[in-house]
């Protein structure tokens, strides 16, 4: 969904094989920020009748809508497998939202500023009592007054969709606009379907970025993805998380030497801060997740140790993510300080190979 000023749209999109899939053109309905402030104002003075009536034509709008786009049947069986769907919400009205939210996270202050792949819980974005609290009482990072004035009609046409759309599990908010998404569009599916953090990356991998990439994964026990939940946390030992994919690792190798020219008492710091701040802090199309776990990893492969001064956004970094993510980061990254100091060029030659990794 993507909410302006005059209008909301919704669509469906999916991604298969990394090829993405969206229905030409969206359902616009008339309730943007701006316009349903409005309504919302009319409706008030006209009485509660008035704004029930506006909530039932905006719920009866999106079912329509829903209706109309024709969700192909596959997308709504992986729903169902995945307890709802993923709802993706773009435009400054929702933008502003997810700030607010942002900043009532139960991490506070939250380490990440950015609002590209920052993901709430269904109940999370529906708490609209906390979120109209918050914009009314407080002084919010990057939300306006204006943006703030709006968000009784943003909380107004969340309850509608509440009722009106289909089970939601999680809401991840976007950036960009029409112009990003045309010259998105226009690149060739070669170039789109590419990982983001490890693409951004690439300009300071080494040469030899596969056979340490393999380096890596060879030290990771082959245990099930799907180990209990428990394990995760009481014995980390026994649960490898998916975070940890081949495109981050490639990401990560490449930029395994990036702050090898810092001093050796920032070079730990600034690895902990590249994700957030730092030289990849601009990529578009990376979830909070994987921005953690890679400032973690690299701040591991520089020696896990910050002053004083950062330690409180490390502890926020690391409260972001699982105990488990955590405890498999610090072994990595430890793993990769090992492994860049046997091959400190990041060149392997073939066959005379310098070091081998096993995990039992």
């Amino acid at each position: 969904m993507d909410l302006g000023g005059g209008s909301t749209q919704i669509t469906w999109m999916m991604m298969q094989g990394g090829s993405v899939t969206l229905r030409p053109g969206a359902v616009s309905l008339p309730y943007g920020a701006a316009a349903l402030s409005r309504r919302l104002e009319e409706a008030d003075r006209a009485g509660h009748h008035a704004q029930v009536e506006l909530k039932n034509e905006i719920k009866q709008a999106f079912v329509d809508a829903y209706e109309s786009l024709d969700v192909p049947k596959e997308l709504i069986h992986a729903a169902k497998e995945n307890d709802g769907f993923s709802l993706y919400l773009s435009g400054g009205g929702f933008r502003g939202w997810g700030y607010v939210l942002m900043n009532q996270h139960r991490v506070n202050p939250y380490p990440v500023p950015i609002i590209n792949g920052f993901s709430v819980s269904r109940r999370d974005f529906l708490d609209t009592i906390s979120v109209q609290e918050a914009a009314r009482d407080e002084e919010i990072f990057r939300v306006s007054e204006r943006r703030a004035g709006q968000v009784p009609a943003v909380a107004f046409l969340v309850n509608a969709l509440s009722e009106a759309l289909p089970p939601i599990k999680e809401v991840r908010f976007c950036q960009g606009g029409v112009r990003e998404g045309f010259i998105f569009q226009t690149l060739p599916p070669s170039i789109r379907i590419l990982p983001p953090l490890a693409t951004a990356t690439l300009d300071c991998a080494p040469s030899s970025t596969s056979a340490l990439v393999q380096l890596l994964q060879s030290a990771l026990p082959q245990f099930p993805y799907n180990a209990p939940a428990k394990h995760h946390i009481l014995a980390p030992a026994n649960h490898t998380p998916t975070i940890l994919s081949t495109d981050l690792l490639t990401a990560f190798v490449h930029a395994l030497f990036r702050h090898r020219s810092f001093t050796k008492e920032t070079r730990a710091a600034a690895a902990l801060r590249c994700t957030t701040t730092g030289f990849l802090a601009g990529v578009h199309g990376v979830s909070h997740d994987d921005r953690v776990a890679l400032a973690l990893l690299l701040f591991e492969r520089w020696g896990g140790a910050v002053s004083p001064t950062d330690l409180g956004f490390l502890d926020r970094m690391e409260r972001l993510t699982s105990p488990g993510t955590v405890w498999w980061c610090r072994y990595l990254g430890r793993v990769a300080q090992l492994i860049a100091g046997v091959y400190p060029a990041g060149r392997v030659e073939e066959g005379r190979e310098r070091v081998g990794v096993e995990a039992a």
